[in-house]
This record gives C-alpha cells, structure tokens and sequence, in this order.
C-alpha cells in the first residue's frame, strides 16, 4: 500500500491509500504488464520503502555488491575462488595453447608478443631456519623425519559425524605425506546418556572406557568434538596434558575437505617432533 495526498473541497489535504499498483498506472501513467504476479523491489530503506516494479527495473553492468554475504555464500564463492597449483597451471596453459596472440593486429601494431610457454625461472633453497629449544639452546634442524603413530586411540563426543571415515581419510592423507599411520585401537564413543552430563564429568566417563579396554596408556588421542566452540576442550586438553601426558589432536568433523586432513597431520606432526627433542 501506498499513502497519497488528496485535496478535498476546502482545500485540505487527505491522506488516503492507495496500491502501488495503481500509482503507476493511474497516478504516473505507465502501463504494468506481469508486475501484479511478481515480487516488487525496494530501492529505499527498510523503515521508509520505496518500491519499483520488476518490469521497470534494469540491471546495470559492473555493479559491486557492498554488503556482506551471508555463511554460505561466502563459502560457496571461496569454494569457487580456490584453485590447487596443478589446476590453476592447466588453465593458463589451455589459455595460452587456444588463443592465437600471434594474430591479434593490435598486439602486432603495438609491438607486444606473447610466448605460448611459461618462463622458467632457477629456483634456490633458504636456509634452514635456526631454533631455539630447552634451555636457550640453538638448535639446526636437519635430516627431517616425519612422525609414526603407533599406538592411538579415537574419543567420539559427536553424534553426527563417522569417525571410521575420518580415521581412513588421515591413515591415506598420512602415506600420501610419508608418515605412517597404524589402525586405532579402538573408536571410544560417547554413551548417549552421558551427553546431559558436566563437561568435566564427561571427559571422566570418556576415560573410564578408555582405561577398561586399555591396559596401557596410548600414545596419542584424537578427539571428536560435535562443534567447534565446546566446554568439553579445556577438561579434555588438561586431563590429557596436566594430569595423563597423552598427545592429543581436538577437531570439530562439521565438514571434512581434502585440506582438513593435511592440516591436521600438520599439527599432530609437530607436537610428536616437540615431545622427541
């Protein structure tokens, strides 16, 4: 609807309403073909609208979008952005194999060529980083090994998420990289009547079917959170660190990409390297 000024016979001005339909066409004179079956577009602001029909309004070439995109979007247009080396490589090569530059009169006027082959250029190796462990001790890492986990164990505090698949997806992530990566012991999920519990008093229930299945301690623990943002972290990383000293790896499977394996190895590779020097 649509307030409008009328003046009566006194000359007083009237407020009556009106639809916007009926603005346009009796008051503004332009004929509306399909508006009355589609959405109307607000170019005003939310607490005073100012609606247009959809059949008089054109898009305009090369518009930016200023306001922020909503969580999916913005994970759908990182989705799309993000290329690997090989790829991105690909492309540019179709690109510089399809186009015939040679060709292009303006390029030949202005005296520009464009090689159809990428310009190799010698590479150099930095020089190892110097690091300072213990007691302030310099120390030259060299003749790198990656880790091996033998004796591990997962603890499942997540309903929704398939440990199985996380644990063969970082046993190959681990052979693609060079670190060998043994079965589990077991998968340790949590009891459904425990999940009304404290967060300290769960992490205890979690350790008590741990210690009844195993005689000795693990070598490394890897924790299914059911998000990101949980109490269960901090009870769980002191129990493991403070009083156990088991390695443990927290992580929230709310959606596993081909990276989050990699990422994760990442940490757990450099927390079994601390525990050796």
């Amino acid at each position: 609807m649509k307030q409008k000024g009328l003046k009566n016979e006194n000359g007083e001005t009237k407020a009556v309403e009106i639809t916007i339909y009926d603005y346009f066409v009796n008051h503004r004179n332009i004929q509306l073909h399909y508006s009355t079956d589609l959405p109307w577009i607000n170019v005003g602001k939310r607490k005073r609208p100012t609606y247009i029909p959809i059949e008089l309004c054109f898009l305009v070439s090369l518009q930016r979008y200023t306001k922020a995109l909503k969580t999916l979007q913005r994970v759908s247009l990182v989705e799309k952005s993000r290329q690997k080396s090989q790829e991105r490589m690909n492309a540019l090569f179709n690109v510089l194999r399809t186009s015939n530059y040679r060709a292009e009169p303006m390029l030949s006027s202005c005296g520009v060529s464009i090689n159809s082959n990428f310009t190799q250029v010698e590479g150099c190796v930095l020089p190892t980083p110097e690091l300072r462990v213990g007691n302030g001790d310099d120390f030259f890492p060299r003749n790198g090994k990656p880790s091996r986990i033998e004796r591990w164990a997962v603890a499942n505090f997540s309903a929704r998420c398939g440990p199985n698949n996380i644990v063969q997806s970082l046993i190959r992530c681990g052979e693609m990289k060079g670190i060998r990566i043994d079965h589990p012991f077991d998968v340790f999920n949590e009891m459904g009547q425990n999940r009304r519990l404290p967060p300290v008093a769960r992490v205890e229930k979690m350790f008590d079917i741990i210690q009844s299945k195993l005689s000795d301690a693990p070598q490394f623990l890897l924790c299914l959170l059911p998000d990101r943002k949980n109490a269960l972290f901090g009870p769980w990383k002191r129990k493991n660190l403070s009083e156990i000293g088991i390695v443990t790896q927290c992580m929230a499977p709310i959606k596993v990409t081909d990276q989050y394996p990699t990422n994760l190895l990442l940490k757990i590779n450099a927390k079994f390297i601390r525990l050796q020097l």
